[in-house]
C-alpha cells in the first residue's frame, strides 16, 4: 500500500513538473518568437506611420486633421493610403513624443514597446487575481503569455506598427484597478482604453451602472479631456473639431476598414445577409447594448444580494461578471478588425471563478482564436482579400461563441442562487 502511494506521489510529481517545464517553455519560445517576427519585420510600418507623422504636424503647429496630412504623408512615405487621421486628439501627448525620434528609430521603440508590455500586461493580470485571491502559478503565467504572444493578432500588431498592444495593456490595467479597488489604476486605464474609443468608450458605459466606478469614469472623461486640449488649442478650434468628426465620419468607406476586414456583429451582418452597418452605428448601439446589459445584471444581483450561492461575494462576483460580460460583449457588438481581438484574452484567467468547466471551454475556443488566418487558408482561399475576410470570419465566429459561453455561465451563477434562495 505503501509503494502505491509512493508510486501515485512519484506520478503526480512528474505530471507538475512537466507542466511547469511545458508551460514556462511555451512562455519563453512564444515572446522569442515575437521578438523574431518584430525584428525580421522591422521597418515595414503600415500603421505607425500615421501616429508619427501627426505629432511632426502637432510639433509644427498643424493640425493633422486638415488636407495637410494626406498631402505631406504623400510626399514623405510610400504606400501613405491618403486617408484622414482618424486617431483621437488625446493621441496628442503619445504621438509628439514619438515624433522627436527619426522615423525608423521611432518605430523600433514602438516596437520594444510593445514587447514590454505584453509581459508587463501578465504581471498586472497576476496582480489582478491575486488581489481576488486566485492564485497563478509561475508556470501557468508563462504559458498564459505564450499564447498572446503566438497569437496572430498580436505578431500583426506588433509588424504592422499597430496601437492594441497598447490597448491591451490599458485593458489589463482595468482589470486590476477593478479586482483591487483601486481607483487610480482604473482611471489610468481607461484612459488609455480611449485612445480606442470603440473599445474604451463602450467598456466605460458598462461600469457607469455601479455607482462605485461613476467617480473614476469621471476622472476619466476629465483626464482625457486635458489631454485632447493641446491638439485642439488651435486658431480655429472649432475647424479642427469640424476636420475630425468629418473624417471620422469616413473611416468605414476605406477598404480596410471595411464589414469585410471587420469581425463581430459587422462581420456577421455583412456575411449572412449583405448588409453594410455603419461603424459609428455600430459603436453606439455596443454603448446602449452593453449599459443596459449590466443594468440588467445589476437588478439581479440586487434582487439575490446575500442568499444562495453568491452569499457574501456580491462584490466580488460582480466585479468578475462585469468585465467578462463587459469585454466580451463589445469584442463581438463593436466594429474591431482581427488585430484587436487580442483584448479577449484576459477572459481565460477571468473565468475561472465560473468554474472549471467553463474555463476548458473558453480555452478551448479561443485556441481557433489564435491562429485564424492559418485556419483561413486551410479553407481554400485564394487570395489575401479571401484570405483575410475568412480570417475576420473565424474570429467573429470564435468571439460569438466566446459570448454564448459567458452568458451561459452567468445565467447558470444566477440561476443557481435563485434556486438556492427560493428553498430557503
Amino acid at each position: 500500500m505503501n509503494l502505491d502511494k509512493i508510486s501515485d506521489y512519484c506520478t503526480s510529481l512528474s505530471q507538475a513538473r512537466w507542466s511547469r517545464t511545458s508551460g514556462m517553455f511555451i512562455g519563453i519560445f512564444g515572446v522569442l518568437y515575437l521578438m523574431w517576427k518584430g525584428y525580421t519585420l522591422t521597418g515595414y510600418d503600415l500603421s505607425f506611420k500615421y501616429i508619427w507623422l501627426a505629432g511632426n504636424l502637432w510639433s509644427d503647429g498643424i493640425s493633422p486633421y486638415s488636407i495637410q496630412f494626406q498631402e505631406i504623408g504623400q510626399d514623405l512615405f510610400t504606400g501613405f493610403n491618403g486617408q484622414p487621421f482618424y486617431y483621437p486628439p488625446n493621441w496628442w501627448l503619445f504621438s509628439t513624443f514619438l515624433s522627436q525620434f527619426d522615423h525608423p528609430l521611432a518605430v523600433e521603440i514602438w516596437q520594444l514597446f510593445n514587447v514590454s508590455l505584453i509581459i508587463t500586461s501578465t504581471l498586472i493580470l497576476n496582480m489582478a487575481m491575486r488581489s481576488a485571491g486566485i492564485k497563478l502559478s509561475w508556470a501557468y503565467l508563462f504559458f498564459y503569455t505564450g499564447l498572446v504572444s503566438f497569437m496572430q493578432a498580436t505578431a500583426i500588431s506588433l509588424a504592422t506598427g499597430q496601437t492594441v498592444i497598447f490597448i491591451y495593456f490599458g485593458l489589463c490595467l482595468v482589470i486590476y484597478g477593478t479586482l483591487s479597488q483601486k481607483h487610480f489604476i482604473l482611471t489610468l486605464g481607461f484612459c488609455i482604453l480611449l485612445l480606442k474609443p470603440q473599445i474604451g468608450v463602450p467598456l466605460m458605459a458598462a461600469f457607469l451602472p455601479f455607482e462605485i466606478y461613476r467617480r473614476p469614469v469621471l476622472y476619466t472623461i476629465a483626464t482625457t479631456g486635458l489631454l485632447c486640449l493641446p491638439a485642439l488649442i488651435t486658431p480655429n478650434p472649432i475647424a479642427t473639431t469640424t476636420a475630425f468628426l468629418s473624417g471620422l465620419s469616413k473611416h468605414s468607406e476605406f477598404a480596410s476598414n471595411s464589414a469585410q476586414n471587420s469581425t463581430g456583429l459587422k462581420n456577421i451582418l455583412y456575411t449572412f445577409s449583405n448588409v453594410e452597418v455603419s461603424g459609428m452605428y455600430l459603436i453606439l448601439f455596443t454603448v446602449i447594448s452593453v449599459f443596459g446589459v449590466m443594468v440588467y445584471i445589476k437588478k439581479l444581483l440586487k434582487e439575490n444580494e446575500g442568499t444562495g450561492i453568491l452569499s457574501g461575494r456580491t462584490d466580488r462576483t460582480q466585479q468578475f461578471v462585469l468585465l467578462t460580460m463587459g469585454i466580451c460583449f463589445l469584442s463581438f457588438l463593436s466594429p474591431l478588425h482581427d488585430y484587436d481581438l487580442i483584448i479577449v484574452a484576459p477572459l481565460i484567467l477571468l473565468c475561472a471563478v465560473f468554474g472549471l468547466g467553463t474555463q476548458w471551454q473558453v480555452s478551448i475556443i479561443f485556441l481557433f482564436l489564435i491562429r485564424a488566418e492559418n485556419i483561413a487558408k486551410l479553407l481554400g482561399a485564394t487570395s489575401y482579400n479571401e484570405t483575410r475576410y475568412y480570417s475576420s470570419i473565424i474570429s467573429s465566429i470564435v468571439v460569438f461563441c466566446m459570448l454564448l459561453t459567458l452568458i451561459v455561465a452567468v445565467k447558470n451563477i444566477l440561476t443557481r442562487k435563485e434556486e438556492s434562495a427560493s428553498t430557503q
